[in-house]
């Protein structure tokens, strides 16, 4: 599936909505299937790393902090959030 802006800020916006209301674990959800969708877009792993942080998966929120800074490494919300797991 070709990757539009306006499919990926769908998915995020929607998770943060899920956020809001407190449902976290469906934010997650949300996410992934974003990623399984468009698995290049840095923003996505780097929303969801901030999901799975609140949810206290750090492990996971790092791996996706992580990804996010492979695919756009000058991304400085993943830095300041790694540093916020270290």
């Amino acid at each position: 599936m070709p990757e539009s802006t306006e499919s990926v800020e769908f998915f995020i916006r929607l998770s943060a909505i899920l956020r809001k209301k407190g449902d976290l674990i469906e934010a997650e959800r949300v996410l992934t299937k974003a990623i399984s969708l468009f698995s290049t877009n840095p923003y996505l792993y780097l929303n969801r790393g901030g999901i799975r942080l609140l949810l206290g998966k750090k492990d996971e929120a790092k791996s996706d902090f992580l990804t996010a800074l492979k695919l756009k490494s000058d991304l400085e919300e993943a830095k300041a959030n790694l540093k916020l797991i270290e």
